[in-house]
């Protein structure tokens, strides 16, 4: 049913934009309540598509109303044909719907509400109501059926055939009239887009504690610190989603306008169905803090909730200087937490100073992070965490999520804020592939993602209007990544990767970029920016050694930290091995690291197969791939329970080859490698893939260059870490090695790395490999020995791989 809707709440809900009202001639005098009306109208100064401005006067512009009859662009105040028709009568929707296409752009409107007035007087002709199916919907309040996006394929794409809204045609991001800290009350339906996560703790008593904005009927955007790590802890469990909630005193909320009460529908509370995080968070390190929550529901549009635009491709950034506005329940200065929603305007921070301001926090913050605020007392804190930093460019836009800062409302202290139009590609392509519940419906020139359970008619509705027109292009990188097909300067990571600098591509790189091209009619590449991939699936090569060429080695994902390094991401270097050991007392210890070079086959250190323990009783036992916590049975990333890695696999050990050159008795360590033969076929996953040795051709890595080591070893705080970590240091020149190893001769099957103080591999690490990036991983060294661990000036000595090829070939069977 088509509900009525007073005038005088008319100018209360959201129509084309959000400004303060302009100045008008009854300001300073008793206004009437067709003027009151107006003030609250927020007519927004723009040309619509139904307006079409023929020529302009010294007085008004000349213009077509929506029912095509030619008229002035005048103040709302001056054409009494639209005032009388409208006053103190009952309006449909359809009316509304007139009234915001009535707008226009005056000759001197300035920022004043301005209709396309009929020239001869003549009354509004409004269209009849057009009928929404139940369960679509609606993309202005409880309006007609959403009609398909047409023309331009690149905006489908953006707006992922539909299943986001279009800002071009106001179907997001209308609102008229934020916690905020130093704010003020926001209008009962301003910023409908608001949402407010609720936790439930072990006593089973709930709590809302973080934000979150609405994007789509099925979506909440939010930050990812809301739903795991810390919050966890402290809140519990989220359970709820709320929606259209102005006061969270009351069970419905009113205002009073003009001695009339006037009341919010009931608020929306939904379950969720899924979480999903970005899978480069970090908690520590607040670095991809965003998140998405797919409802348990559809939700129907109503005043009181409607979703927020994101930004599109054209979009503009905001600037330094510019204001945005943040809305909430947080902390005010007042009280702890504000019963009523809450808004605040705050000024974009330069970003460089912001840079410089978090660095002596230890904080780096990164162009996917932007900074706002630093006035006194005006900030968002923690209970408007994971809403809304939003900008009005003719509709409202998500431009931030609120993540961090220091304190709340510090002068000259931003808070930072994960800046949205960095995430979109993840947005969207989280949206497309999160559908455990959704299936793909594939048709000539259509993709349409729906839920398995839709109503007959509204599918055929949705292919009679192509409501939806096509998803975006889903593809697989030559490296194995997941992405979707993307015009080159809208992937960040191979635009400035490969065409945003000056040096000279190298052969591998330039096939990579063709083998990266999608087959689509416009050109278009691969995009792994912002999408999971969920399984790379990597080639397990038994006969031979695998081929870089072909991305069947040398693969890991993002993300450093040995002494001076970094915890590695849960994921990265798949191809590290650890050697467990059994004492004569019957005692387990890993001592020894290795790399998996193909399917069978770990590369180590010829001194972890041969040495004084093991002729003393000591045995090697067990070969792990796949670990990353060796004090957890589950490994996880950040405690994530959704981000865990397979379980990791033990191998027995078939043979042990030992380089015949090595002498475990001899002073110089020389020919300090050695291959183990595993009992069996390694599966390879995510988490287990081999490393890529160097090619016949591979040019050494140059002096004062860095290469990276990767371990459990020691950390400099005990005696072996539990995690894996990662530490970069330089290589040494071969003559400067030889000085300081002056009592040791250093062949050239050897090479130096290191002499940082407090960075290097150290003994826990030995035989681990020594790693260089070369566009894939290859290592370059094998750990075998050094003067104590990280000491300034004293580099430590690896075996050098490149030099062992032949043998390693003749040494690895089928």
């Amino acid at each position: 049913m088509v509900l009525p809707l007073r005038l005088s709440f008319l100018f209360l809900v959201p129509l084309a934009g959000a400004f303060l009202f302009p100045d008008n001639p009854t300001i300073g005098r008793a206004m009437k309540s067709d003027e009151i009306l107006a003030q609250r109208y927020d007519i927004h100064p723009q040309q619509h598509q139904e307006e079409q401005i023929v020529e302009s006067s010294d007085a008004h512009v000349e213009c077509t109303t929506p029912t095509r009859l030619r008229g002035r662009c005048i103040s709302i105040y001056e054409c009494d044909s639209i005032l009388d028709y409208f006053k103190q009568r009952i309006l449909t929707w359809e009316e509304r719907e007139f009234l915001r296409k009535s707008q226009c752009t005056g000759a001197t409107s300035g920022r004043q509400p301005f209709v396309c007035c009929p020239g001869n007087g003549s009354k509004p002709v409004v269209a009849p109501a057009t009928t929404v199916p139940a369960g679509t919907a609606s993309t202005t309040p409880a309006g007609p059926a959403a009609t398909a996006p047409s023309g331009d394929a690149a905006l489908a794409d953006q707006l992922v055939g539909g299943l986001l809204p279009n800002p071009k045609k106001n179907e997001c991001g209308v609102s008229i009239g934020m916690r905020i800290y130093g704010g003020q009350n926001a209008d009962i339906d301003e910023f409908p887009w608001l949402a407010l996560l609720q936790y439930e703790n072990r006593k089973g008593e709930r709590k809302y504690s973080c934000g979150g904005s609405l994007i789509n009927p099925r979506y909440v955007l939010t930050a990812a610190h809301c739903v795991i790590g810390e919050v966890e802890r402290k809140e519990g469990k989220l359970v709820s989603v709320r929606l259209g909630e102005y006061n969270t005193k009351t069970e419905i909320d009113c205002v009073t306008e003009e001695q009339e009460e006037i009341c919010a529908d009931p608020p929306i509370d939904a379950g969720i169905e899924s979480v999903i995080v970005h899978p480069g968070y970090q908690d520590m390190a607040h670095a991809d803090d965003i998140a998405l929550l797919r409802l348990a529901q559809s939700i129907e549009y109503t005043s009181f909730v409607q979703p927020v635009c994101l930004p599109l491709t054209d979009f503009r950034a905001s600037k330094t200087g510019e204001v945005n506005f943040v809305t909430g329940f947080g902390r005010t200065l007042q009280d702890s937490r504000s019963e009523i929603k809450q808004k605040l305007g705050i000024k974009v921070y330069d970003h460089a100073r912001c840079q410089q301001k978090y660095a002596t926090k230890n904080s780096s913050i990164t162009t996917n992070q932007l900074c706002a605020g630093g006035e006194y007392a005006k900030d968002s804190c923690h209970g408007d965490s994971g809403g809304p930093l939003m900008k009005l460019q003719k509709v409202w836009y998500l431009e931030g999520i609120v993540s961090y800062g220091n304190r709340c409302g510090l002068e000259d202290w931003p808070g930072v804020y994960t800046h949205v139009p960095a995430y979109m590609a993840w947005t969207v392509a989280a949206i497309v592939r999160s559908s455990s519940n959704q299936s793909i419906l594939i048709l000539p020139g259509v993709t349409i993602v729906m839920a398995k359970v839709v109503d007959c008619v509204l599918l055929l509705l949705l292919l009679a209007f192509i409501a939806v027109v096509r998803a975006q292009e889903a593809c697989r990188t030559p490296d194995h990544r997941d992405g979707v097909c993307h015009p080159v300067q809208q992937c960040p990571s191979v635009r400035d990767e490969f065409f945003n600098s000056d040096r000279v591509l190298s052969e591998d790189e330039i096939d990579y970029l063709r083998k990266l091209q999608c087959k689509t009619k416009d050109v278009t590449i691969c995009c792994p920016d912002g999408v999971t991939t969920v399984d790379r699936n990597p080639t397990a090569v038994r006969d031979g050694l695998p081929n870089p060429k072909a991305f069947e080695c040398g693969l890991d994902t993002l993300a450093d930290r040995i002494i001076g390094g970094n915890y590695t991401a849960i994921d990265e270097f798949p191809w590290y091995a650890l050697l467990e050991y059994q004492s004569k007392k019957g005692e387990r210890a890993f001592k020894c690291g290795g790399s998996l070079i193909n399917g069978r086959y770990v590369l180590t250190a010829a001194h972890c197969l041969a040495n004084k323990k093991l002729d003393e009783g000591e045995r090697l036992v067990n070969v792990r791939l796949g670990e990353y916590n060796t004090a957890t049975d589950t490994d996880c990333a950040d405690g994530n329970p959704d981000d865990c890695a397979d379980p990791p696999q033990n191998f027995g050990i078939e043979a042990q080859i030992v380089h015949p050159g090595y002498d475990k008795n001899g002073p110089y360590q020389h020919h300090d490698i050695a291959l183990i033969r595993l009992d069996r076929d390694v599966t390879m996953n995510n988490f287990v893939s081999p490393v890529c040795l160097p090619p016949d051709e591979f040019p050494p890595t140059s002096p004062g260059l860095n290469v990276t080591a990767v371990g459990f070893g020691h950390t400099g705080r005990q005696r072996h870490s539990g995690i894996k970590k990662k530490a970069q240091f330089p290589v040494f020149a071969q003559e400067e090695c030889d000085k300081k190893w002056k009592n040791i001769e250093v062949i050239g099957e050897q090479l130096c790395a290191g002499g940082v103080f407090g960075i290097d591999s150290c003994s826990g690490d030995s035989g681990g490999p020594l790693m260089v990036k070369r566009f894939y991983w290859i290592q370059e060294g094998v750990i075998s020995f050094g003067n104590q661990c990280a000491l300034e000036g004293w580099p430590g000595v690896y075996t050098r791989v490149s030099s062992y090829l032949g043998w390693i070939r003749q040494n690895i069977r089928r």
